[in-house]
């Protein structure tokens, strides 16, 4: 499946940062790096331009890419979402193979192939929502889901605007339904797999909490704060939809909105319009 923009910016991002973190800084060459991301030159290089434009890159003419400390810390960031993410990946796997069973074992391969998370970092994973509460993992290949489990994935999709107690609003993932489907989506036949386009990469849903906050913090008067919420929530759930025409144009017409007031706004500005570009690339068909 292709890779939104955002996600390949946030992959190049990370590969520097992997890089610099080995290396003591001294970064990875273009080449080095294209191999790695798996990205054309000329795509590369227009990511490389909006992170640069972005001022994460360190200004230096050694031939290599090296983070600045706010392309650190903003990976740092990143780094701990993603993680965040694919707890949540894990969990609704485990949620749609048992099909919201407790009693139902699901094996670990399953898990494995359809998030594509491996190894150390998939034991890591189901460690960690065992000692939730989220999950049965007795070791070996098996896995169970527990009451708790089903609660928090039950609660995201039915309130995806509300925080849980393990995951932050608006979390999602690309989903594969397996069988009997759940949380009110398209209905399919025993053994069928729904493919439900929900790219949504941990810089937008961090994009969508910033942008509430700004909004409640600024200077807009009360009725202008409402109609904007409404419009970056009207974002956030049309980004839960399959990329149709009609649902690409209802987004970027919200999203114009939204930059609109921004632009006008004297306390939003600064730090609300670099937030637009993450929203867009959320609705790129």
């Amino acid at each position: 499946m292709e890779k939104s923009y955002a996600e390949k910016e946030y992959l190049v991002l990370k590969t520097i940062y992997d890089a610099c973190k080995a290396n003591n800084f001294a970064g990875i060459d273009p080449f080095s790096l294209g191999e790695k991301v798996g990205l054309g030159e000329r795509e590369l290089n227009m990511i490389l331009v909006g992170i640069d434009q972005k001022g994460l890159l360190s200004n230096q003419s050694t031939g290599t890419y090296v983070l600045n400390y706010r392309g650190v810390e903003l990976a740092d960031q990143m780094e701990n979402e993603n993680k965040t993410v694919n707890r949540y990946k894990v969990l609704t796997e485990i949620y749609n193979l048992s099909k919201a069973n407790p009693v139902m074992p699901v094996s670990i391969y399953d898990i494995e192939k359809h998030t594509q998370i491996f190894d150390q970092e998939m034991n890591g994973i189901l460690l960690y929502l065992e000692e939730r509460g989220l999950i049965e993992f007795p070791g070996g290949d098996i896995v169970r889901i527990k009451g708790r489990g089903i609660d928090e994935i039950e609660s995201t999709q039915n309130h995806p605007d509300q925080r849980t107690e393990n995951f932050p609003p608006s979390i999602s993932y690309t989903m594969h339904i397996h069988g009997d489907n759940y949380g009110g989506l398209q209905q399919g036949g025993e053994d069928n797999t729904q493919n439900n386009q929900i790219n949504i990469n941990p810089d937008f849903m961090k994009a969508i909490e910033k942008l509430l906050d700004l909004v409640g913090k600024s200077s807009l008067t009360p009725v202008k704060k409402i109609k904007t919420k409404a419009d970056i929530h009207s974002i956030n759930e049309l980004a839960n939809l399959e990329r149709t025409p009609e649902v690409i144009e209802e987004a970027n017409s919200k999203i114009e909105a939204v930059k609109e007031v921004i632009s006008m706004t004297a306390d939003m500005t600064s730090l609300g319009m670099v937030l637009i570009p993450v929203l867009q690339a959320a609705f790129v068909s």
